[in-house]
């Protein structure tokens, strides 16, 4: 990359926003811009002259703004998020910008998918007024700018980073495994679960703007766990003696498992982090640097 890279991240106070921009900070040739809802709220139209303004030819956009499934599924929500992406599209219509990635959801699968693992080609059945609104996200900024301007489509799984700030199902076990409280897992915990640890994205995000890649892409980790897979690893990592307790199901229990056939194809330089693996390298102490990916000459 030259040394007038910029990036401008959309959802800057979100936990992936946060994540990503402190990364991309510690890259000097990197100059980083955030924008959240109090600078600039995308559901309005005078965001779009704000997001015009923040733009040059060298800009590479990470659109991760959204009102999650967790916080709001419904209709208000549902039109919150399209006009987001309505309003994004608009000013980038009459903008010179490098690339866009667009952070979607595994969501447009459906809650449970119609098959597992999911690939690219797994039918579209929307889960909610969420994954609707992530699938129609995905079809305006397709056709209002389209893949031939550097639009990447990322079909996300749970994130994790396992800090204090972790909103995921596995950060919710990890805290209450740190304390030694009991972790309460719903029909055992038998289902298995695709995430997605916080470095492999920012590295996967890094690798699309250094390479202007384009294309759309469902991300997953290295490997597939069940919920009790995983909280038995992350308690005998810290030696914890959390009591794991099967409660009742609650109607969540399915298998979420997403193929990484795609994106090991596309990213074939970047190595694989299972769970394991991240574990060691979160709780090595400072001045640990998360690795970022390596290229051959540069």
């Amino acid at each position: 990359m030259t040394n007038d890279t910029h990036v401008l991240i959309l959802g800057g106070n979100g936990f992936v926003g946060r994540h990503l921009a402190s990364r991309f900070a510690k890259i000097p040739e990197w100059k980083i811009d955030t924008l959240g809802s109090k600078e600039c709220d995308l559901t309005q139209t005078e965001s779009i002259a704000i997001l015009q303004n923040k733009i040059n030819p060298q800009t590479r956009i990470l659109f991760c703004s959204t009102i999650s499934r967790l916080r709001e599924d419904s209709i208000k929500a549902f039109n919150k998020n399209v006009k987001m992406a309505e309003n994004v599209a608009y000013a980038l219509s009459d903008c010179s910008y490098h690339s866009l990635i667009f952070c979607s959801s595994i969501d447009v699968y459906g809650r449970p998918p119609s098959e597992n693992p999911i690939t690219e080609q797994t039918r579209l059945n929307p889960a909610g007024y969420y994954g609707y609104s992530k699938l129609v996200s995905e079809y305006i900024l397709e056709k209002e700018l389209g893949y031939n301007r550097g639009l990447a489509i990322l079909r996300l799984p749970g994130i994790y980073s396992l800090d204090e700030s972790d909103p995921s199902a596995l950060g919710a076990i990890f805290n209450a495994i740190r304390s030694n409280l009991p972790v309460q897992l719903s029909g055992g915990g038998k289902h298995i679960r695709t995430y997605l640890n916080i470095f492999e994205l920012y590295t996967i995000v890094e690798t699309i703007f250094f390479n202007r890649w384009s294309g759309l892409v469902n991300l997953s980790s290295s490997k597939s766990y069940s919920l009790r897979e995983s909280t038995e690893i992350l308690r005998s990592f810290i030696g914890s003696t959390s009591e794991i307790m099967d409660t009742i199901s609650n109607g969540s229990e399915f298998d979420i498992v997403i193929s990484n056939d795609k994106v090991r194809y596309e990213f074939p330089d970047i190595m694989p982090m299972p769970l394991e693996q991240y574990l060691e390298i979160i709780c090595k102490p400072p001045p640990y640097q998360p690795p970022s990916v390596l290229y051959s000459g540069v």
